[in-house]
């Protein structure tokens, strides 16, 4: 297993779904978590939603996904509103980890 820091880019299929779903992912920093933290503080729910929205966002380089019902999947936007709803926890999860990233990481692609 490979570790990479936060500006690495991992390729990782998303467990479950037999490689359909493949998203680039960078893993969250301490300091941009910290930092993500501290901006949180006395906001609104939907404030906190925008704003962890976008951060998310950010970590997610890119989504490769068959159509789902008519859906184009290019964006995490895309396959949060659109796609199974595990896909999108794993990812709201696995940017937060180094480890669910290098195991998932698909190699030599």
């Amino acid at each position: 297993m490979d570790l990479h820091g936060p500006k690495y880019t991992y390729r990782c299929e998303i467990p479950g779904f037999d490689g359909q779903i493949v998203v680039g992912l960078r893993m969250v920093s301490n300091p941009e978590l910290k930092k993500a933290q501290i901006d949180q503080q006395g906001l609104s729910r939907e404030e906190l939603l925008k704003l962890d929205n976008k951060f998310i966002d950010e970590h997610v380089e890119f989504v490769e996904c068959p159509d789902i019902d008519g859906q184009t999947i290019k964006t995490f936007d895309d396959l949060k509103n659109n796609g199974p709803v595990e896909a999108g926890l794993w990812v709201e999860k696995a940017i937060y980890s180094s480890l669910m990233l290098s195991q998932a990481e698909r190699k030599n692609s």
